[in-house]
């Protein structure tokens, strides 16, 4: 299943693999910043509104590398349909 899914990534049209990859990225980044938000509540472990603003920022990053991640394959199988 795994060598199916990189076998179509590396088949993808250029245009729609950058998009993809700079959005993995950037999600990505979101979920190092909420985890470096999340090591500062376990250092400071006293207020809960950070580790709610770590959480949710977690929450944001995964949810945007899954959506991106869809769009992606998405656009490309409408692409090659179109085209």
């Amino acid at each position: 299943m795994a060598d199916q899914i990189l076998e179509y990534i590396k088949n993808m049209q250029d245009e729609i693999k950058k998009i993809m990859i700079k959005s993995m990225i950037s999600s990505f980044s979101l979920c190092i910043l909420a985890l470096i938000i999340l090591l500062i509540y376990i250092i400071e472990s006293n207020l809960l509104i950070i580790y709610e603003a770590g959480i949710i920022l977690f929450k944001t990053g995964g949810i945007l590398s899954t959506f991106s991640f869809i769009c992606s394959v998405i656009f490309d199988k409408l692409y090659n349909r179109v085209i």
